[in-house]
């Protein structure tokens, strides 16, 4: 397994059970990645590193 994964879109519902999974399977580290726009970060763990950005302005 991974030591550290960046997931976009990580305050949806999607994104924060991904969170969830990924940390129950052992990875140490996760950046989490959104904009706001429709989430909300009360679903993303709070070990999660959270970056309030949009992933457009990144690339």
């Amino acid at each position: 397994m991974w030591n550290k994964v960046v997931i976009t879109g990580a305050a949806g519902f999607i994104g924060g059970h991904l969170c969830h999974e990924l940390l129950s399977k052992g990875v140490k580290e996760i950046v989490g990645i959104d904009s706001l726009r429709s989430g909300e970060w009360s679903r993303t763990l709070a070990s999660v590193i959270k970056l309030e950005k949009d992933i457009s302005t990144i690339c």
